[in-house]
């Protein structure tokens, strides 16, 4: 989600992990912040089909990356617990789902809204009046963050 003209929020996670899963901990969900000032603008240089950026996994020459910064750690079970919710054993509805998928700003900047959708996972659930049944009840969630951005024209 970009803030202003050079930075921008990622929204980082492992998947797998979480109420439902095989694993109950995420090792990883995170929203971090990218500065692409002063990377480089490699549009249209690499677009053919020889064109990859990193051939083999190792970066070309000459190409300097945007570097990413933690924001927020959404796995923080400190936080989490001061409202019920964690990440990990045990796996169960406070454990929070694997699917977090967006995020908002508030107009001021102010608060930054993180959702998880349940991909219509719930044991009593209706589609094209149809009645179907997932393995559990799993709720949609967001989670609002009071935070500060960095300085940098809105």
């Amino acid at each position: 989600m970009a803030i202003d003209g050079h930075q921008l929020l990622l929204l980082c996670r492992d998947s797998g992990a979480g109420f439902t899963a095989k694993r109950d901990a995420s090792a990883y969900r995170r929203i971090d912040l990218v500065d692409i000032a002063a990377a480089s603008d490699f549009a249209g240089r690499y677009d053919g089909a020889a064109g990859a950026i990193a051939p083999k996994g190792q970066l070309r020459a000459g190409i300097r990356p945007a570097s990413p910064t933690l924001f927020l750690d959404i796995n923080d079970n400190s936080q989490l617990a001061r409202f019920g919710l964690h990440n990990g054993a045990p796996n169960d509805s406070n454990d929070l789902y694997e699917k977090w998928e967006s995020m908002a700003l508030s107009s001021d900047g102010a608060f930054l809204l993180v959702a998880s959708d349940n991909d219509f996972n719930t044991r009593h659930g209706m589609m094209a009046d149809k009645p179907y049944s997932g393995d559990a009840d799993v709720d949609s969630l967001v989670l609002a963050y009071r935070v500060v951005l960095p300085p940098g024209p809105r």
